[in-house]
């Protein structure tokens, strides 16, 4: 979806498709500057990875000094709070924050807050 839909240059990352618990779980610690989680397991992002254990346990540690976590989730207006909620918990000293879809995504589901 990045190369179709957004034109990823991945020249410069690299694109994961896979465990994405299994990938961090693989990684140096203070070895990302960029995180971008979107995952699907009927849920977005999965149960597994919206929780504050995730965050501190498999992503702040591999996040370097100045990384940053971004998110595609879709969701209700309660389920995407409670996520930016359970972020925000897990990452107290940084800043959060959440962006809706733009208007040309054509949102027209209550998943897609």
């Amino acid at each position: 979806a990045a190369l179709l839909f957004f034109g990823a240059d991945t020249s410069k990352f690299s694109l994961v498709g896979g465990d994405g618990l299994s990938y961090l779980g693989h990684q140096p610690p203070s070895s990302l500057d960029l995180l971008i989680i979107d995952a699907d397991d009927g849920n977005i992002p999965p149960k597994s990875m919206s929780t504050k254990d995730f965050f501190l346990d498999s992503v702040a540690p591999v996040l370097s000094a100045d990384g940053v976590v971004a998110i595609n989730a879709i969701g209700t207006s309660e389920e995407l709070s409670a996520l930016e909620a359970t972020v925000r918990d897990s990452f107290p000293n940084h800043y959060t924050a959440s962006i809706p879809a733009p208007p040309e995504a054509e949102v027209d589901s209550d998943r897609h807050a």
